[in-house]
Formats: structure tokens, sequence, C-alpha cells
């Protein structure tokens, strides 16, 4: 539902429209498909959005960046930010920032895992130097109580890897 507004001042005239939205905790529709519906926010007025296959309220489980989004080992050596199973939740990621010094990988790769080896993204990187993969449409994982785990592989002698993980959340 909208509502209108208008203002006239003799030669000044302003029209604005107020979408409205209706509260509902849950993220399903209110009608079937085809109808109109308002908007749904939930008790803390964010806007569900459906995104695919999973409907997820925006920030729906916010978590706050830490220095668990980001590992930086020694030369030759994988780096892994891996996000424990949550019994209640999955984890959703929106990007992966990736970068390798001292040299030209051998063997570079960035690989998103959903639990214990079940691969959901990988890249090959031929080359040095930093680079970002975002996700348009947030990779979640697949089920709740599920580890995510980010791995850059090890670039070889001499080599150092660094990643961050781009906007980590539960869903």
């Amino acid at each position: 539902m909208a509502q209108q507004f208008s203002q006239n001042h003799l030669t000044n005239t302003k029209q604005r429209w107020m979408a409205l939205a209706v509260r509902k905790d849950s993220a399903e529709a209110l009608s079937d498909d085809g109808e109109y519906i308002p908007l749904i926010v939930d008790a803390n007025g964010k806007l569900h959005v459906n995104i695919g296959t999973d409907a997820v309220p925006v920030s729906e489980s916010e978590v706050p960046c830490s220095s668990a989004d980001v590992h930086a080992p020694a030369a030759n050596t994988a780096a892994v930010v891996t996000y424990a199973a949550d019994a209640t939740h999955k984890h959703a990621i929106s990007g992966v920032a990736w970068s390798y010094a001292g040299g030209i990988p051998v063997g570079g790769n960035l690989k998103v895992e959903d639990g214990a080896g079940v691969t959901v993204f990988s890249v090959d990187i031929p080359d040095y130097g930093p680079g970002v993969v975002e996700f348009p449409r947030p990779k979640v994982g697949a089920a709740v109580n599920t580890a995510l785990i980010v791995t850059l592989a090890a670039g070889g002698a001499g080599v150092t890897g660094k990643i961050s993980v781009l906007n980590h959340w539960l869903v």
C-alpha cells in the first residue's frame, strides 16, 4: 500500500509517495502467485528478500567483522578461513579477496567448501597480485549445522598467500 503526499504552494508543486510494509516475522507470501502483495518486514523493520531458492531476510543474523575473516600464513602454506557449523543457521558470504606475493603461484587456487570436502566454488589463480571474487548472489551453505571453509592454496616456495572473506553472516 502506498500513500500519496501532495504539496502545492502556488508555483511549487511536489508529489511524494511513501511505501508501506506489513510486519510478518516469517518470509512467507501473503497471497498466491501472480497477486500483488505488500512488502514484508520483520519485527526489527528488516525487509525480507528472496535471492533464489533461499528466502533470506536482509541482515537476518549479523556477524561483526573480525580477524577470523582473514588468514595470512607463512610462505608456501594454504590460507584457510573456517566458519564452524551452527546448529540453527547456514553460513553466507558475498565474496573473497585474495593475494599472492613473492612470485607466481604454482597450483594457485581459491576454493569454497560447504562442510567436509563438498566444493561449491573453485577457481584457478595463475598469477601473483591481489584479486577479488564477488558473488552477486551470496554463496549460502547447503545445510544448517554445516561448516563453511574458504581456502587459498599454498603458492609454492617463497610465495605467500592471503585471503579475506567479504561479508560473512548467518541465515
